[in-house]
């Protein structure tokens, strides 16, 4: 599965144990409620945006908001109502700019692009020996396309 909360900072992919993590720096960057920066996934995954207004936190606050002097400042009777927070480590702050990482299917964590995600998440197949053939230099992608369907006897014809 597949899941997009937008581009940027609200970006999520679950597939399996696939995941795109954001890991603290400064916690100037990094959303609070809705970006993936514990392991628990985003707070607004079991704090709902109600118990969020009536304590006084707005939906755009960051990290660093939330833990301005190395403590949590959400409600105390949060921990007994969301099980998740009790264990929750409050985050080593840096210097440094907060950074998108990416676990892949091994569980080591690698500098997002999106050449390391698609190596991760997508479907492998033997190289096949034309592939010169049909992709070259100056080809047109879309004949070339049309002759990779037909060399692998998928290109439909109608004719049966």
């Amino acid at each position: 599965m597949v899941f997009c909360d937008g581009f940027g900072t609200d970006f999520a992919v679950e597939t399996e144990s696939v995941t795109v993590l954001l890991v603290i720096g400064d916690g100037r960057h990094v959303y609070a409620w809705h970006d993936i920066w514990s392991d628990n996934g985003p707070l607004d995954y079991f704090i709902s945006y109600r118990h969020n207004h009536r304590a006084g936190f707005s939906r755009n606050a960051k990290v660093r908001d939330i833990c301005p002097d190395g403590c949590w400042i959400w409600p105390t009777e949060w921990e007994s109502k969301y099980p998740q927070l009790q264990g929750m480590a409050v985050p080593a702050f840096a210097d440094g700019h907060d950074d998108t990482q990416w676990r892949n299917f091994d569980g080591d964590l690698q500098q997002f692009s999106v050449g390391v995600a698609w190596n991760s998440i997508r479907e492998r197949q033997a190289v096949v020996p034309w592939y010169n053939v049909v992709w070259f230099a100056n080809c047109v992608p879309r004949y070339s396309f049309m002759t990779w369907l037909l060399m692998g006897e998928n290109l439909k014809t109608q004719d049966k």
